[in-house]
């Protein structure tokens, strides 16, 4: 789209979109238009991903939802000319949003309509409103009709109001051509309109046309009976009886002419602005124009944004509640008879006869209404729910929404449960912006601080603080009151230290709410004694639990969890059925439970269960290179666990937990050996001695994760020096082990006894019969014998026999199928039979991108370099070792990047040139986050690449390293590898 393009868009009566006054009709699905409609009517803010997904994409899987958007959107800057803009785009694109630019060339009718309106200017209004919004539109998402439906229906209503006051002030300067034109306007769109009627009625009998009044009547009762089934009103009578009368003249029509009736309401003006919330309030909204939801509850803990997401909602649909949306806090009130009084204030309702009871006389009243009622704090209204069941029963036309911190269990009730605000991870200050829980500790903060604001050197702080009260709207105001003294730094570390910091003496805020304990007070003061002990037991857990861990720690039966749950005290997430305590709240029953269990039981109950859960977990899983989702969903309690193990010197749960702690934390890229020294050296200290079974077990798990970290001959050493102690102990699974750690390392060492390690292995396996083993470890010795080339021609038949035998086992063991493929590819080049190589190398690469393992993604594209090489394709080469580096980039730590740079660097010499690699190389020796290993590889290479550059160059070269940053030498090695430095994964 150039610069001067113009887009006009025409959505009242018809879909027209033309670009330069050139139609656009290629928009390929009816998603698409919706989507480009729905944008330029809400283009005054952004609008998050998930509300498009979710509106159109319902039925969809997440990922597929997010891709069918990615495609729209594409589509529509392809087709708007976004993509070749040189000037202002229509569509504003960021990873979490889209919006459609509210200061692009644009034109849009609803806009010009909804303009007039607020102007006054009625007969432009009138005149914009060509039809119905997008009349006819259908598509395949009953979400986005239901939106779709209101919209049209508020713009419709919005028009006619518009239509009839526009009549009503041609009648009061008698132009009476112009009154009978847009009275019958109103009853083209509406037939049953019975206040056109009157109005076209009034036009005629001023006009002489007594006559037309008359059939006009007529006309009027014939069209209420065939599509209402009622009688015209009294109004309209009264109005027929004048014009028979000849009473009806030019200078009483101020007698005659009635004003429009308003929606009434007495919601609060907003003194700060409504931050978020846009999916909450769009499906409450959608909730409550539904025909039979009549009672919505909004359930949630307290302060978590319960009232203010209400008040929005009301104001949402005042022109859909006739006789007005009213708001009632129940806050004071305690018993269900205060509920009555309390709506009757609030409506200003005269009692008709003072000597009856209040409560049948209002509801009488409210009988004949179509209202919203807003019942804001209903939760400490002990039977409340009983008067919000008699009101819907005896208000056909009354709808309820209420906020509680309970459910009210009726069956009529549609309830929606609140939780925080969405808070990112660590995100530039940019992107961190786009999460709502950020926009308002930033919009709270400035009003504490002037000038405040998002920059790179607090937004990880901001985040923490986001992340501490899990989004909840009253703990982001609290916090961010302090920032009139307080760093957010500070803030952070407050928040972490106690529930005391989270106050602030705020005027406008009720006293209950100006502590985040004085809310969490009033909940516990709400719970039985058997609710409250559960609740303080369950603060032992971190990141949610599940229903059997709740009943095996903290001694919770089904209905008191449920009861929990109930009261928004616990949260029963969707995805994985887990329950969960807000982070704030946890923090208060934390301090109930060290108060009721000063020797620590709980405490001791949660180590113990989940050091047998891990236990079980991981020997059902062996074979697996990333954590299950059982023990990805209990990392937080893992690492408790391991914690209170730790402290406590509980070897037996130590053990059982250290398998658990080490895929952790490489699937998470956090390198595990220190956690689990740390844990021996604990029981060293305690006098536990170094043969002892749980000793020789944790150490075992030392030394595996020590020979992907330390240097590779001193884990050789410290193995060897284990064996005598292991072989004395005699546990075969021990001896089978250490010889597992004894051939790995070996066979990157390239020490000739790893074929002796082997065959000990093969004797052990099969001195404990079992076959896995025996078959593993007879393995094992080929794949050796394959490296240190000591095979006939039968090795390719066995290698792919081992194969098939654990590829046929499920699951089938990663470890052992990556490396026979590994293997294979090798064994295929050394042969020249490249095909056959290229395909034993890419499966390998395929199985560890499919598992994110980083360290087999790096092994299977080196050795698919390695063909390619031999093969005289040297980019192709690139391009392998270019997707590795991405991959390391994409998903894991610096670490882990490092790791992946060197060994290619000094795998590839050839490729990159020692100018190039000894700079980068020498980066990596120097960083602060290189590993032992990492530097004892780089220092066996030295001399090759000294020798290759000559002394005086080698040394420059490594001396400008030392000053290089970690993001320059990925530039770097980008450029070396691919002229495209866009290509990703």
């Amino acid at each position: 789209m150039s610069p001067m393009a113009r887009l006009d868009l025409t959505f009242l009566g018809t879909f027209h979109v033309t670009l330069n006054h050139e139609p656009l009709t290629s928009f390929r699905s009816a998603n698409n238009q919706g989507l480009l409609a729905y944008l330029a009517l809400h283009s005054d803010k952004p609008v998050p991903r998930e509300v498009l997904t979710a509106l159109f994409w319902p039925d969809e899987s997440a990922d597929d939802a997010h891709n069918n958007l990615r495609q729209a959107i594409y589509r529509l800057r392809l087709l708007l000319g976004d993509a070749e803009v040189a000037g202002v785009p229509c569509l504003l694109v960021t990873r979490q949003t889209v919006q459609f630019n509210p200061h692009s060339d644009h034109s849009l009718d609803v806009s010009r309509l909804l303009r007039a309106i607020e102007a006054h200017d009625l007969e432009t209004a009138v005149a914009a409103y060509s039809g119905e919004l997008l009349p006819g539109f259908t598509c395949n998402s009953l979400e986005f009709e239901n939106w779709l439906r209101i919209e049209r229906e508020q713009l419709h209503r919005l028009a006619i109001e518009a239509m009839y006051e526009t009549t009503q002030d041609h009648l009061s300067a008698n132009r009476l051509d112009k009154a009978q034109a847009t009275a019958r306007r109103q009853l083209d769109l509406e037939p049953w309109r019975e206040p056109a009627h009157r109005q076209l009625m009034q036009a005629c009998a001023l006009a002489g046309d007594r006559a037309a009044a008359l059939t006009q009547f007529e006309t009027c009762r014939k069209m209420l009976r065939e599509e209402l089934d009622i009688e015209p009103s009294f109004e309209t009578i009264a109005l027929l009886d004048k014009i028979k009368a000849g009473r009806f003249s030019r200078t009483v029509t101020d007698e005659i002419v009635y004003p429009p009736v308003r929606t009434r309401h007495n919601l609060p003006a907003d003194t700060t602005p409504f931050i978020g919330r846009e999916i909450e309030l769009a499906d409450i909204h959608r909730l409550l124009v539904r025909e039979h939801f009549r009672l919505v509850t909004i359930v949630g803990p307290g302060g978590i944004g319960k009232t203010r997401l209400a008040q929005a909602v009301g104001a949402s649909l005042l022109s859909h509640f006739e006789d007005g949306v009213y708001f009632v806090d129940l806050a004071p009130i305690e018993q269900p008879e205060g509920i009555a009084p309390a709506i009757a204030a609030v409506l200003e309702y005269q009692l008709p006869d003072p000597s009856r009871d209040l409560k049948p006389q209002l509801l009488g009243s409210l009988s004949r209404c179509k209202m919203l009622l807003i019942l804001d704090n209903f939760e400490q209204i002990t039977g409340g729910a009983a008067v919000a069941s008699e009101i819907l029963l005896t208000c056909p036309s009354v709808t309820l929404l209420i906020t509680s911190r309970e459910r009210l269990n009726l069956t009529s009730e549609s309830r929606y449960e609140l939780d925080g605000l969405d808070y990112p991870t660590s995100l530039s200050p940019d992107d961190a912006l786009n999460y709502t829980a950020v926009r308002l500790f930033v919009d709270s903060g400035q009003r504490a601080r002037p000038g405040f604001g998002l920059t790179d050197n607090n937004v990880a702080d901001v985040i923490r603080i986001c992340r501490l009260v899990r989004g909840m709207p009253l703990g982001l105001i609290l916090a961010s009151g302090w920032l009139e003294i307080l760093k957010t730094a500070e803030i952070a570390v407050e928040i972490e230290r106690g529930l005391e910091f989270l106050a602030a003496d705020i005027a406008d805020l009720p006293k209950r709410q100006r502590s985040m304990r004085a809310i969490f007070d009033r909940s516990w003061q709400a719970l039985s004694p058997e609710e409250q002990a559960v609740m303080a037991r369950l603060s032992i857990f971190r990141g949610g639990f599940t229903r059997e861990a709740a009943g095996n720690v903290a001694g919770a039966n089904l209905r008191v969890l449920l009861s929990l749950v109930n009261k928004s005290l616990l949260q029963r997430r969707t995805e994985d059925g887990r329950l969960d305590m807000h982070e704030l709240l946890r923090q208060y029953a934390a301090e109930q439970r060290r108060r009721n269990d000063p020797d620590g039981l709980v405490e001791l109950a949660h180590c113990r269960e989940f050091a047998r859960l891990a236990d079980a977990d991981v020997r059902q899983s062996t074979s697996l290179p990333y954590a299950t989702d059982w023990l990805a969903a209990e990392r937080d309690n893992i690492r408790r666990a391991w914690t209170y193990a730790v402290d406590h010197r509980l070897s037996s749960e130590l053990v059982m937990l250290a398998c658990g702690i080490y895929v952790l934390g490489m699937a998470e890229g956090s390198h595990p050996r220190f956690m689990l020294e740390h844990a021996w050296q604990s029981l060293q200290q305690s006098g536990l001695p170094d043969t002892h079974p749980d000793m020789l077990r944790l150490y075992m798990h030392l030394l595996d994760s020590m020979s992907g970290f330390e240097a590779l001959n001193r884990v050789k050493d410290l193995a060897l020096d284990l064996a005598p102690q292991v072989d004395e102990y005699g546990d075969l699974d021990l001896r089978y082990w250490l010889c597992d750690i004894l051939i790995s390392v070996s066979c990157r060492l390239g020490d000739i006894d790893a074929l002796d390690w082997a065959g000990r292995a093969i004797q052990i396996a099969l001195e404990m019969g079992d076959e896995n083993n025996i078959t593993s470890a007879r393995a094992n010795e080929l794949m050796i014998r394959v490296g240190l080339d000591q095979v006939d021609d039968s090795a390719l038949t066995a290698l792919e026999g081992y194969l098939a035998y654990f590829e046929s086992q499920s699951p089938s063991n990663f470890y052992i199928v990556a490396s026979l493929l590994q293997t294979l590819a090798s064994y295929c080049l050394s042969l020249h039979d490249y095909e056959r190589a290229l395909y034993y190398g890419n499966r390998r690469l395929n199985i560890a991108k499919s598992c994110q393992h980083l360290y087999s993604i790096g092994g299977a594209s080196t050795i698919l370099a390695e063909i390619r090489l031999q093969m005289g394709l040297p980019q192709m080469a690139a391009d392998h070792l270019f997707d590795d580096l991405q991959w390391h980039l994409a998903i894991g730590q610096v670490w882990q990047t490092l790791g992946a740079i060197y060994s290619v660097l000094l795998e590839f010499t050839s490729l990159f040139g020692s100018e190039t690699v000894v700079p980068i190389v020498s980066m990596v020796y120097h960083h602060p986050e290189s590993i032992p290993i990492y530097r004892e590889d780089i220092a066996i290479s030295l001399p090759r690449l000294k020798a290759a550059m000559g002394p005086e160059a080698y040394t420059a070269a490594w001396e400008q390293g030392k000053a290089m940053d970690f993001d320059t030498a990925v530039a770097r090695m980008r450029a070396a590898l691919s002229p495209d430095a866009d290509n990703c994964i």
